[in-house]
């Protein structure tokens, strides 16, 4: 990389659950076409790994793992302690001769198969990582005062919002690595205000009554104001196709009065990703959109974002109501009815 502070991306790619173990030499002419060692004429001590179909493979979307401490790349502690520990020092995984393996693979094998894995079967396919889109709510009345997202920190979920469908605690669909699409309904119809950067999840509260799963990016990657930003379904005219046709073609179906109320039937609580033709549209089309946005296009405060200013809406510390609900969520309080 010509820039040395950037980092690099360690990540889990895919995964091969072995079937059998075979001597290239000893596969049959009409199989030699699935496997490089036999495309060829084989040698003695070539072999041929088969694996077993639907739980092994190349991955859909990767799963990160590592993160640079101690001078190197590592797994990252919290996946060292709920994913098995390797069998080297301080989960190294930077280039190596001696390639590291997991001390517990069963337990390893449990962490990944939580991780909801999705394989391609495929050589090489057109794919989109994946994409979910999240509505957000409109102030109900006045002095409303609405905090989730937290913009500023690349936060959202810490208080509760779609915890019953999304980010369920216990069924989310959502996992490292997927991207998140926020639209905002209001008097200029459902805008799209910010495709997410590959996120990460953040668990709070587990065992307690007010589990929480929030959503982390970066936060350099900014809303657009609610008035600026791209419109999902641009009034129907000569020339006026809109930035998402086929987002628009995908719910014409939908027995409802307006596209817009299409829409909301259609993902209020949806918790399945975008199929692979939609996720790229929207994400080429907020890319657009982005790149030919001016100074003000972005908000500046958290109101900005919103369909209509309410100036008995606005939290002015919003720092301090982001600290206040991590803190009451990183303590997960026991139920009586275990007894303690």
């Amino acid at each position: 990389m010509d820039d040395p502070g950037c980092r690099l991306v360690y990540a889990l790619i895919g995964l091969y659950v072995v079937e059998e173990i075979v001597a290239a030499i000893q596969v049959p002419a009409e199989r030699w076409h699935e496997n490089a060692h036999t495309r060829r004429v084989p040698v003695k001590d070539d072999i041929v790994v088969r694996v077993r179909t639907g739980v092994s493979g190349r991955l859909r979307r990767c799963i990160p793992i590592g993160e640079f401490r101690n001078k190197s790349y590592r797994v990252r502690r919290d996946l060292l302690e709920v994913g098995g520990d390797l069998d080297i020092k301080d989960g190294f995984i930077q280039r190596s001769v001696r390639l590291p393996g997991f001390r517990d693979a069963d337990r390893f094998y449990r962490w990944f198969l939580d991780q909801r894995p999705e394989f391609v079967s495929a050589n090489n396919p057109e794919s989109c990582c994946r994409v979910f889109i999240v509505t957000l709510r409109q102030p109900h009345r006045k002095g409303d005062k609405r905090t989730d997202p937290f913009w500023e920190f690349g936060s959202f979920g810490c208080t509760g919002c779609h915890s019953r469908n999304l980010l369920h605690p216990k069924n989310s669909p959502i996992a490292d690595g997927d991207r998140v699409a926020f639209v905002q309904g209001g008097r200029l119809g459902s805008r799209l205000m910010l495709v997410t950067p590959p996120v990460r999840l953040m668990r709070h509260g587990i065992r307690g009554r007010k589990a929480r799963i929030e959503i982390r990016w970066d936060a350099k990657a900014k809303p657009f104001c609610y008035d600026r930003a791209p419109s999902l379904f641009e009034t129907p005219g000569p020339g006026r196709l809109g930035l998402f046709p086929k987002l628009a073609q995908s719910i014409a179906g939908t027995h409802c009065p307006t596209i817009v109320a299409k829409f909301t039937s259609r993902f209020r609580a949806r918790t399945r990703p975008l199929e692979d033709d939609l996720a790229r549209e929207l994400i080429d089309g907020f890319d657009k959109a982005a790149a030919g946005a001016k100074r003000g296009d972005l908000i500046r405060h958290y109101t900005d974002a919103l369909p209509r200013f309410d100036p008995d809406a606005v939290i002015l510390d919003r720092s301090a109501a982001y600290r206040a609900l991590k803190r009451n969520l990183s303590i997960p309080k026991r139920s009586s009815c275990h007894g303690r």
